[in-house]
């Protein structure tokens, strides 16, 4: 398969909104493509997404997992609409059931675990969201409800360590989040999951991967993973023994990625998305550091294959609409591309001629924030829908919306086309 996308996966449970804020920053700052949060106690990370993702508009970003046993399927549907809103398009909200039994009491409804309530919790949630209402009769929920409404701007992934959850995602399409899995476990996963977007959380053991003391040292963060009767099971169907809680260096060649740099990831483990959660002992350099390394290793592997129009349109939107870095337009345009002149027609046009087309909309504007709202892709075309806010003249706000349709070759824009409702100016215009 094509080198996979290279994500950052935080090594720890939220400690505040700041924290998940700084490493925005800093994967913003790298290159990073994709943020992923574990479940925390102390802070819930979806409300911290609904208040750092908006800021981030490059930036894709997920849960790896969102418990059930923490979500009633009302409270998370109308969690997953609110991030639908703040970050349309950019959030994946993994669902899974974890280990109920180490909240005890506190999981929410009680009993809220088995493949049949994953199955169910799964179908009602995305009813919710999708639909505005659900009406479903199930082997563990029943339930009909109307909230109104309804979205797409949020996708849904399956926390899979076995192969029973990996058949409930693949049944609905969903992509596979998984977490400590052994490459052999991964490829069982995939095929249990109908061949669904796999994305593989992986830790990254900073350590010489030829001192068994320091890769000790820095995987001794997973004893409470490995001692977790849910992991056990998972590397037991693996084929890998493990005692209850002991980390061993055996252990950790079989489900870790171990080095100075995170650059054997790439030919690990075959996945769509390698999640790397870098691990190290408190003494290390901290994570700003490894979240560049991991940019880079991303950067490397986009460069490997052909970049996806949609995240080409992405990164056009953010560095050329929202920032205003027309340097940086051979980037994404070819040096010569067609394009819709005022009279209708189709000619031939290089960087200027693109430079002055963005220019003479962006020049109208203070304050001007663009974003993708929608988009489908077919092959090298994309289709897209896009929005845009700010001062004109130093009126009020006002917003201009349109579709546009890119042909991306070679993660360059060689052909632009759409339309766009400019009403909004005209009313500036006539006031």
């Amino acid at each position: 398969m094509s080198s996979p996308v290279v994500s950052y996966l935080h090594p720890r449970e939220l400690r505040s909104v700041g924290e998940l804020a700084a490493v925005a920053r800093a994967a913003d700052g790298a290159g990073v493509t994709g943020v992923w949060l574990t479940q925390s106690l102390r802070i819930d990370p979806l409300a911290a997404l609904a208040a750092v993702a908006p800021h981030h508009p490059s930036l894709r970003f997920g849960t790896a997992i969102s418990l059930m046993s923490l979500y009633g399927p009302v409270a998370l549907a109308g969690t997953a609409r609110a991030l639908a809103t703040a970050a349309p398009g950019r959030v994946t909200i993994g669902i899974g059931a974890g280990d109920p039994a180490a909240l005890g009491p506190l999981a929410a409804p009680p009993g809220a675990s088995g493949l049949g309530y994953l199955a169910d919790y799964l179908d009602v949630v995305q009813s919710l969201v999708r639909d505005g209402g659900v009406d479903h009769s199930g082997e563990a929920i029943s339930a009909a409800l109307e909230v109104g409404g309804g979205t797409s701007d949020i996708a849904f992934a399956v926390g899979a360590l076995r192969t029973g959850a990996a058949r409930v995602a693949g049944g609905r399409g969903l992509p596979l989040v998984t977490w400590l899995c052994p490459p052999a476990q991964l490829r069982r996963l995939r095929d249990a999951g109908q061949g669904q977007r796999v994305v593989a959380g992986v830790p990254w053991l900073v350590a010489d991967p030829d001192d068994d003391a320091a890769v000790l040292a820095a995987g001794e963060q997973l004893a409470a993973h490995l001692g977790r009767p849910h992991y056990r099971a998972m590397l037991a169907q693996a084929g890998v023994s493990a005692e209850d809680g002991v980390v061993s260096v055996r252990i950790l060649r079989e489900i870790a990625v171990i080095g100075l740099t995170p650059d054997d990831a790439l030919g690990w483990v075959d996945a769509d998305e390698i999640a790397l959660a870098p691990l190290e002992p408190a003494s290390g350099p901290g994570l700003v550091r490894r979240i560049s390394q991991i940019g880079a290793l991303g950067g490397r592997a986009a460069n490997a294959q052909e970049m996806q129009p949609l995240d080409v349109v992405r990164r056009y939107v953010e560095r050329i609409w929202n920032a205003g870095e027309f340097e940086r337009l051979p980037e994404f345009v070819g040096a010569a591309h067609r394009f819709r002149a005022p009279d209708g027609s189709l000619v031939l046009g290089g960087v200027d001629d693109f430079a002055a087309a963005v220019r003479s909309v962006r020049d109208l504007f203070s304050e001007l924030h663009m974003e993708v709202t929608d988009a489908v892709v077919d092959g090298e075309r994309i289709a897209w829908r896009w929005k845009m806010r700010g001062r004109v003249n130093g009126m009020s706000s006002r917003t201009l919306e349109g579709v546009a349709l890119y042909e991306i070759r070679d993660g360059l824009i060689v052909a632009r086309d759409g339309v766009a409702d400019l009403s909004p100016l005209l009313t500036v215009a006539t006031a």
